[in-house]
């Protein structure tokens, strides 16, 4: 009879959501490295992801920040964003902008971000 001798868990019988998840995505094996080095890499990732939405979503303050008025140039106004959602409480709900605008408080005039409708 063959004995054999295990250095570390067996992938195989364990059971982790982030590992299976990388699994069925084809991005790891059962015998490419142990559950440690998968959770590293995998917070690794998620966390440079959050990192790199921050950083868009800062970029993309600053962008509006600059915006003024075209009527009398004032950088005072209020970011109006209407949303609608698909109307499911929990796990799949999903939201979009259904309209989005600025008003001038100095005068009221109410203009849209131009560079974001010439992107489209």
């Amino acid at each position: 009879m063959r004995k054999s001798k295990r250095i570390g868990p067996n992938i195989r019988t364990m059971t982790n959501p982030i590992i299976d998840k990388l699994i069925k995505e084809g991005r790891v094996t059962h015998t490419d490295a142990d559950q440690g080095s998968f959770i590293d890499w995998y917070e690794k990732r998620e966390k440079e992801k959050q990192e790199a939405r921050k950083e868009a979503e800062r970029i993309e303050q600053e962008r509006i920040d600059h915006i003024r008025c075209p009527s009398c140039q004032s950088n005072n106004k209020k970011h109006v964003v209407k949303r609608d959602s698909n109307g499911v409480c929990g796990p799949g709900y999903a939201t979009w902008i259904t309209d989005e605008y600025f008003v001038c408080k100095d005068c009221g005039t109410r203009f849209e971000d131009l560079t974001k409708i010439n992107d489209e």
